[in-house]
């Protein structure tokens, strides 16, 4: 078997689609920082919440124990990656595509903060023997509605077109893995 897993890297709500490129049968999972509780209850068979547990940071803390709190956020979201990875490695072929760095929608510190998730995440599909393929973000939003300046409904409107099974998912965050579809059957160089 050969899965395509896109990702769709955040350290709050990381979206991850996973295809098996045989049946284009798709699996789901949304790495939290924080579940809602809508999400907590939501039940789907397509969709798995992984609340990874996020320590908050506040004013008061000190500088270095911030960025202690950001490295540990991600390192737990790489890792939940890795678990994902693994599972279907041990079903077969597996290949990641990326969500390149979107560098003008972020504060600095925020795109300082994802570029070291996704840097991370590059490192440990290397270490996992997993191809990686990068897409830039205009260019994915291109290919899924013809439009590289799309926001994030209408991802989710087409994302929904083309896999209607997940249409009932409204009062979740579904924006991340409706992005995350796209990267997996992403057919650009």
């Amino acid at each position: 078997m050969q899965f395509v897993i896109g990702l769709d890297l955040s350290i709050k709500s990381t979206g991850v689609c996973v295809r098996e490129t045989e049946k284009n049968k798709c699996s789901y999972y949304i790495v939290s920082s924080k579940l809602t509780k809508a999400q907590k209850a939501f039940k789907h068979k397509d969709l798995e919440f992984i609340d990874y547990g996020r320590e908050k940071t506040s004013a008061e803390d000190p500088f270095h124990v911030k960025e202690a709190k950001k490295t540990s956020s991600v390192w737990n979201v790489t890792e939940n990656l890795r678990k994902i990875i693994k599972k279907y490695k041990k079903k077969g072929d597996v290949e990641a595509v990326i969500e390149g760095i979107s560098y003008g929608s972020s504060s600095s510190a925020a795109l300082a903060d994802l570029a070291g998730l996704n840097y991370a995440v590059r490192c440990m599909l290397v270490q996992e023997g997993v191809g990686m393929r990068i897409v830039a973000p205009m260019q994915l939003k291109k290919f899924a509605v013809g439009n590289g300046a799309a926001d994030k409904d209408m991802m989710t409107d087409a994302w929904k077109r083309c896999q209607p099974k997940m249409a009932d998912i409204q009062e979740i965050k579904d924006d991340d893995i409706a992005d995350a579809y796209f990267l997996s059957v992403w057919n650009g160089d």
